[in-house]
């Protein structure tokens, strides 16, 4: 017989209240006691497992943000929208107040969105760059074969 097989005798010997008949007292209350022990044992593994799924789902979630985190912000990963704002306190006398992208549920857990205005801008503007790039490439391709064609003619 497995230990697991011996384990379900033993827990259903335990939610017996009565002695258990063909054992003597100290046996019966050792099988209860080691029963109990066992579900204590079992109900710590559940809860460290529970823990460990917490901690992936956001080690995952912050794989997520991090991954999100180009560009202009339109959504928050956890669904808020994201708005613009402005620092008040000025840092320096030729700075004045920074402007960030943030959650509008923003907690600083490292699962919402506050990130400055600059970086965002200039990563949209690299990108709207490259799309420009590639249409101009597509049009000078169009031309090209427009050309050919009219030259087979």
């Amino acid at each position: 017989m497995s230990f697991g097989g011996w384990l379900e005798i033993i827990h259903s010997f335990s939610r017996v209240k009565k002695k258990i008949p063909f054992l003597s007292l100290a046996t019966s209350k050792a099988i209860r006691r080691f029963a109990d022990f066992e579900t204590v044992k079992v109900h710590n593994m559940e809860e460290e497992l529970r823990d460990q799924k917490a901690h992936m789902d956001y080690y995952n979630m912050l794989h997520l943000v991090s991954e999100a985190q180009f560009g202009i912000p339109k959504l928050c990963p956890c669904g808020a929208i994201t708005k613009e704002t402005v620092e008040e306190e000025d840092t320096y006398d030729y700075f004045p107040g920074k402007r960030y992208f943030v959650c509008t549920q923003f907690t600083n857990d490292g699962l919402h969105f506050r990130q400055p205005w600059v970086k965002d801008i200039q990563e949209e503007v690299e990108r709207l760059k490259e799309r420009y790039h590639a249409q101009e490439k597509v049009l000078r391709e169009c031309q090209a074969l427009k050309v050919s064609d009219e030259f087979m003619l």
